[in-house]
């Protein structure tokens, strides 16, 4: 079917049959690039360019004529005869299977191994509903102090580069550029295979922003850092899938938390993504469960580091945080104390603090700022210290619960630690063996 195609097209061409159009470009190009910790500084200007393609119209008319081969139609019933693929659907497929062999073949980009190389990728689609996509993620309030950190097998954040802010569009299209004006601070690249749930002729690919959301949780509690995407675009690698771009629809994010990378992490990071990335309590679409108890402290934790409202606010969602974690459905009473005892005597194992007491009373003062929060009252955080410690706190803590099956069972044995040596040890391996190594 391929060899059938180029061969009619090389006849069509020297018979003149496809006429080949000059076409203009509106090209944006940068010509001044900068990085740092505020992001990205640019300076671009824009020039006309042209063109040589294909006529559409002509190859419409060309692909008419293929349709009506023998080798086509074989193709064409092969693909109908797979479950849930009508006449419909699978012309569309194959059209634009040709589609692409044309257009490479035009552009002198069709090796033997190219050839091979889009037969799979075609295969990929229609028998087992997978494509290769790249997903760009443009990402605010973290800095890389190296080129990329690999977070997982094709995943890397990197920092943005000029080829990221060029593109080109037809001169007379409406289309506007997609990217936004605020530049990014990163850039999150995935490169996978996956499987769009809808199928089509001729698709515009499902952005699935989940995916993107998971590896930012776990960047979030990698560090605590006000994380957040404002820009995605899906780039497929395939022939009957297209893509698009996608500007997630949420409210003003705060940038109260920035972080930095440095080269030295490169290796612990993807140990903590790797160890993180299959506990994280997200349901299909990448957000935090809120029937479960860890969906609700992740919750309370991305408040505190993204929403726009004042410190102490902030302040109140780590501690409602805190207390999904460490208290149970049934106690009442004494629930400040018991809250702080608790996380005072988790965070002084993990070495968050030279003694207990001072974790104590960080989390009673922040319980007492949450109490005037929940009856509508406020108090205004004179700095950041108090904040600062309870979010991170709350990091630690959500890091830690997610190597328990039982919350009553690990609450339990954290208020035995306080009163028996063999708890104490008990509580002090689970900790070492769970998080330790990831928080060196």
């Amino acid at each position: 079917m391929v060899l059938l195609t180029i061969q009619h097209l090389r006849e069509y061409l020297s018979l003149g049959k496809i006429r080949v159009a000059r076409r203009p470009y509106l090209k944006r190009v940068v010509v001044g690039f900068k990085y740092d910790k505020e992001g990205v500084g640019i300076t671009t200007t824009y020039r006309i360019e042209t063109r040589q393609e294909l006529d559409e119209r002509s190859i419409e008319m060309f692909m008419r004529d293929i349709s009506r081969k023998r080798e086509f139609e074989t193709a064409l019933n092969m693909l109908i005869g797979r479950e849930g693929v009508s006449e419909i659907i699978a012309r569309g497929w194959l059209e634009r299977f040709l589609w692409t062999i044309i257009i490479r073949y035009y552009q002198r980009r069709l090796s033997e191994t190219d050839i091979n190389e889009l037969i799979d990728i075609f295969l990929d689609e229609t028998e087992r509903g997978v494509t290769k996509c790249r997903i760009l993620a443009w990402l605010h309030n973290i800095h890389l102090e190296t080129a990329e950190v690999e977070l997982d097998e094709g995943v890397i954040l990197r920092v943005p580069t000029k080829d990221d802010f060029e593109a080109e569009i037809p001169l007379h299209s409406p289309y506007e550029y997609p990217q936004p004006d605020i530049t990014p601070n990163a850039v999150l690249e995935i490169e996978k295979k996956i499987a769009p749930k809808l199928r089509g002729p001729a698709i515009a690919l499902g952005i699935d922003p989940a995916i993107v959301r998971h590896y930012i949780t776990a960047l979030q509690l990698y560090k605590r850092c006000s994380i957040y995407t404002y820009y995605i675009r899906v780039e497929p690698r395939g022939i009957i899938y297209v893509g698009g771009h996608y500007k997630p629809l949420q409210l003003l994010q705060a940038s109260t938390f920035k972080c930095t990378f440095t080269s030295d992490e490169v290796n612990k990071v993807r140990a903590f993504i790797n160890k993180i990335l299959p506990r994280l309590p997200l349901d299909e679409m990448g957000n935090p469960l809120l029937n479960h108890f860890l969906g609700i402290a992740l919750t309370r934790y991305q408040d505190a580091l993204l929403k726009t409202e004042p410190l102490s606010n902030k302040l109140a969602y780590a501690v409602f945080g805190l207390e999904a974690l460490y208290l149970g459905k049934e106690e009442f009473g004494e629930l400040n104390h018991r809250l702080a005892q608790r996380v005072a005597k988790v965070m002084y194992f993990l070495g968050k603090a030279e003694d207990s007491v001072s974790v104590y009373r960080d989390v009673k003062k922040a319980y007492s700022v949450r109490s005037r929060f929940v009856h509508g009252g406020f108090e205004e955080l004179k700095d950041r210290e108090l904040l600062d410690k309870i979010t991170e706190y709350l990091r630690l803590s959500i890091l830690a619960f997610m190597f328990t099956r039982d919350k009553k069972q690990l609450l339990d044995l954290i208020d035995r630690s306080m009163l028996t040596e063999k708890a104490n040890e008990e509580l002090k391996s689970f900790l070492a063996e769970s998080i330790g190594k990831l928080l060196q």
